[in-house]
C-alpha cells in the first residue's frame, strides 16, 4: 500500500489572512484580481484525490498548515477532521498547533482523542518564529509521546518564496537536544531538512526515532521536467536537491548496517495535475538515472520500503 504521508489542502479565501498573504507576495502580485488569487492559492481536496488515484496512491495523510505570520494560511483542525470523515477509507490527518502557545498540548489531546488525528504537523518553526528546542514546546512533545503519535516538522530552510520566514528558527542543530531529551518521541524531518541534508541524515543515524520524509524534493529539483541530466552531475541541480540527499543517506546508513527511515510524501498543494505522479516516479525510477550518471544505485528493496513499508513505523492506519 502506498501512503502519501505529507500533503496539504486548503480553501481560498476561507483559510487565508489576506493582509499577511499579500505581504508575502512580490509587489507586482499584490494587486491581482480575486480570480487570480483563487486560481493560484486554492487547493481543493477533490483535485488531489483525483490525481492521487490516477497515480496509484492508496491512502493519504492530510497535514495541517498553521503558518499565520508568514504565509497567512491556517487550516483549522475541525475542518481537517471533517475532510478525513468524508473519505474514511482514503484519508487520515495530522493536527496543527503552534507548540509555544499555552493550550497547544490540550489541543493536541482533543484532536487525537476526540477528532481522530494520527499525527501532529506539519509544524513550522521557521514560519512561526520559535526554535525547535524552545522549552515552551516540551509539553507538546510530551503529549505526543503519551498519545503515541509522531510529529512532522518543517525543519531546515524557509523557502525563498517566503521572505518573512527566518531560517535560524528551523536550524536542525536544535533538534539534537530534543531527540536526546525525548528518545521516545517519533519525529519526522520534513523535506529531509532541505537544504540541511547532511545534518538531517546525521540526526537520523544518531537517533532511533528521528525519521525524514522526501516530500517535494523531486519537485524542487525540477525532476518532472528533467528526468535525464544534461550536465555533469556535480553541476546539475537535481543532483543536489534530490539525488544527493538520497545517496548521502544510503551511503551513511550502509556503514551502520542499513536502516530504512525515509518516508514518502508528495507535499501536494495544488498544481497542474502532475505533482503526485512525478514525486512517485522520482522514487521508482531513480536507479536508471543514477546508472546514467555512473553513480551507485539504491537497493530496490529500500526503494520499495520508502513507498510501501516505512510509514508503518510511524502511523497507525
Amino acid at each position: 500500500m502506498i501512503v502519501d504521508c505529507h500533503m496539504h489542502s486548503w480553501i481560498y479565501p476561507d483559510h487565508f489572512n489576506r493582509e499577511v498573504m499579500l505581504q508575502n507576495l512580490p509587489e507586482r502580485r499584490r494587486h491581482e484580481s480575486e480570480e487570480w488569487y483563487k486560481k493560484v492559492w486554492d487547493a481543493p481536496l477533490e483535485n488531489y484525490l483525483k490525481e492521487a488515484e490516477e497515480a496509484g496512491v492508496d491512502k493519504v495523510i492530510l497535514n495541517a498548515i498553521r503558518f499565520q505570520y508568514t504565509l497567512g494560511v491556517v487550516t483549522p483542525n475541525d475542518w481537517l477532521a471533517e475532510q478525513a470523515k468524508r473519505y474514511p477509507d482514503k484519508m487520515a490527518w495530522a493536527c496543527g498547533v503552534n507548540p509555544t502557545e499555552p493550550n497547544a498540548a490540550d489541543e493536541v489531546e482533543r484532536c487525537v482523542t476526540e477528532l481522530g488525528a494520527i499525527a501532529i504537523g506539519e509544524l513550522g518553526s521557521c514560519y512561526e518564529f520559535y526554535y525547535i528546542n524552545d522549552i515552551r514546546n516540551f509539553k507538546v512533545y510530551e503529549k505526543a509521546i503519551e498519545l503515541d503519535v509522531p510529529i512532522l516538522h518543517h525543519c531546515g530552510w524557509s523557502p525563498s518564496g517566503t521572505p518573512q520566514g527566518l531560517i535560524k528558527y528551523g536550524d536542525l542543530v536544535n533538534l539534537d537536544e530534543v531527540a536526546v531529551r525525548y528518545p521516545e518521541l517519533k519525529f519526522v524531518i520534513c523535506h529531509m531538512g532541505s537544504e540541511q541534508y547532511k545534518t538531517a541524515v546525521h540526526l537520523m543515524c544518531k537517533h532511533r526515532n528521528v525519521y525524514g520524509d522526501i516530500s517535494a524534493l523531486a519537485r524542487h529539483a525540477d525532476w518532472a521536467r528533467s528526468m535525464t541530466p544534461k550536465y555533469l552531475p556535480f553541476a546539475h541541480f537535481p543532483y543536489y536537491s534530490y539525488l544527493e540527499p538520497l545517496l548521502y543517506y544510503f551511503s551513511r546508513t550502509s556503514a551502520i548496517g542499513g536502516t530504512d527511515k525515509i518516508i514518502w510524501g508528495s507535499d501536494w498543494v495544488g498544481g497542474d495535475g502532475t505533482c503526485v505522479k512525478s514525486e512517485l516516479d522520482a522514487v521508482s525510477k531513480v536507479n536508471p538515472e543514477l546508472k546514467k550518471l555512473g553513480l551507485s544505485e539504491i537497493p530496490e528493496q529500500s526503494l520499495h520500503n520508502i513507498l510501501h513499508e516505512n510509514w508503518k513505523k510511524l502511523f497507525k492506519l
